[in-house]
This record gives structure tokens, sequence and C-alpha cells, in this order.
């Protein structure tokens, strides 16, 4: 989060879609002079966020209820759309990722954080284990060995293991939905063909690499104490 708010121009607007509480959206508005809107389906989830902002006092944030199959916002009206974690728990992975990247402008970016084919079997294997031995077996779970709250534990769970919708990709499926959508592409974490800096530079162009690195980019993610239930991001500039 803090690469992403130390490197958001000021006076731009961001679009979060599927923000449910509104922490990253609440984030990045407390620590830019970005403008955001958060958007999710979940009114209580964006209550709950609504009212984080007001108790502490954070401006430059709205909060929108919104089906991001039929979004209320223009088109081509924001400077970054994000959407992390999100378009995997649709009926239609690509659909959905055309709709919101109908809303960038010319110039700006979109962020796709989408579940990896590849880095995903771990937790694949995982949840075909946790059907017949319950939760006992997800102390397999890097995410679970950490010192987190019984709601985010709760959380994880029912987003790892329990949701009725999840769609896998691959970072070629992105780059080839970016070529088809007129955007080019900027970079990914995991980085393809190298490694992440802590001064890494997300919207300056990177290597796309060959369908060889960006296979071996996200295989790392079944190996890395940053792993995340095989979760890659992707951004791309509207060209």
């Amino acid at each position: 989060m803090h690469l992403l708010s130390s490197q958001l121009p000021m006076n731009a607007t961001l679009l979060e879609i599927g923000c449910g509480t509104g922490q990253l959206a609440n984030y990045l508005a407390a620590t830019t002079m970005t403008q955001i809107y958060a958007a999710d389906m979940t009114l209580p989830s964006l209550r709950l966020g609504q009212r984080f902002a007001a108790k502490y006092k954070i401006p430059g944030i709205t909060f929108l209820q919104m089906n991001l199959f039929r979004p209320c916002i223009r088109a081509e009206s924001m400077d970054f759309v994000i959407s992390n974690g999100v378009l995997h728990h649709t009926a239609d992975t690509r659909q959905a990722f055309i709709r919101i990247s109908q809303l960038v402008k010319r110039g700006g970016f979109v962020i796709v954080g989408l579940y990896s084919k590849v880095g995903r079997l771990r937790t694949d294997a995982l949840r075909h284990l946790y059907g017949f031995f319950g939760e006992r077996i997800l102390v397999l779970d890097p995410r679970l060995q950490e010192d987190i709250s019984p709601e985010q534990r709760r959380g994880w769970i029912n987003d790892q293991y329990r949701h009725p919708t999840e769609h896998k990709h691959t970072l070629s499926n992105v780059l080839k939905w970016f070529d088809e959508g007129g955007f080019e592409f900027i970079s990914s974490i995991p980085k393809i063909g190298g490694h992440m800096s802590a001064k890494e530079r997300l919207f300056e162009p990177h290597t796309r690499g060959t369908a060889a690195d960006r296979l071996l980019a996200e295989a790392g993610l079944m190996f890395t104490r940053a792993y995340e239930g095989g979760l890659f991001i992707v951004i791309g500039r509207r060209l």
C-alpha cells in the first residue's frame, strides 16, 4: 500500500471497485492528495468504511454503492481504477475487466488483482483437503500462521476456502485483455523477469517478458513469504 500511495500524483481521481470496508481507499485518502471514490455492492461494508473516514476526519473520499457491470461513474473519467481480488469472483472475469476499464481516461491506469492458475495451486490443494479434514488442515496456510485477529482469520477462511464463485487466470490472459482493450502493459506484482525493490516504480514501463518468464513469475507465488493466496497484480495504461 505504501508503494502505491507514495507514487500517486496530486489532484488525480481514483476509483476502487470492490472496496469492502474501505481499508485501502481510506488509507489512500489519508496519505495522498488524490480524490478517492470507493465503490462496493454491499451497503453494510460501505457504512463501516464511511464511519471510519468520519471518525478520523479523512478528507477526499466518497463511498458509492455500485454494481461494476452497471457503473454509476462516467466512462473515461478516472485517472486510476483499482479492483483487487474482486473480478475473479464475478460470473465473467473478462467482461468485468472490460466494464471497469472503460472508466479509465486516456493515459490513465487500470490496476487489477486476480487469482493465478499457477500461484493458486497450493490453495487449491488446501481447499480440497479442507473439505475432508476441516480447519485443522489450515495450519499449512502461511497467512493463518501470522498474528491476526479472529475476525481477520474468519474473513480469510471464508474468502479463500468457502467462496462459491472463483475463477483463475494468468498474466498472459490479462496481457491479452490489455491488447484487446487498448491498454499498454506497465508493470506487475510479482515482477516479470526480476525482483521487486523497495523503490519499484509502479507506473513506469517494465518488460512483459516471454510466456515462460510470466509463468515463472506466477510459480514463485507459491514459494514466497509474501504469498497471499496466489494473487497477482497487473497495471496497464490506456492508450
